[in-house]
């Protein structure tokens, strides 16, 4: 038999298991009564500002201090511990978005309970 430099041999395929889209998918198809449901999403990872716990943090920040119910408020020491926590895998990247910069500057405003005078995140349009 000849084989050619990239020649393979054939390997059993195994059918692909069925991904949790495509089974709520056959349940709602066959009971289209039930609401949809949206599909998990991925956990936060990132310490960062653009897409990690310091924007989460910053952007309900300023929900609860815009907010008629002191509610929200209630669970920032929480989030701001969860933040501190995660917040040790600082990026070597000094940016103010993705990197270490932002996350200082977010952590420095957890620490206190009053919301900094300085206005730093007003480049986030989250006020």
């Amino acid at each position: 038999m000849l084989r050619h430099p990239g020649h393979h041999p054939r390997r059993p395929t195994r059918r692909p298991r069925p991904s949790r889209h495509h089974a709520s998918r056959r349940v709602r198809t066959r009971h289209p009564h039930l609401p949809h449901r949206p599909q998990p999403t991925r956990p936060l990872t990132d310490p960062g500002l653009c897409h990690g716990w310091a924007g989460l943090y910053q952007t309900i920040r300023h929900i609860a201090r815009d907010a008629r119910s002191p509610e929200l408020a209630k669970h920032l020491p929480d989030l701001a511990t969860a933040f501190a926590h995660r917040a040790r895998n600082v990026p070597v990247s000094p940016g103010l978005l993705a990197g270490a910069a932002g996350i200082a500057l977010t952590l420095t405003t957890a620490a206190v309970p009053e919301t900094p005078t300085c206005g730093w995140d007003a480049c986030l349009l989250t006020n």
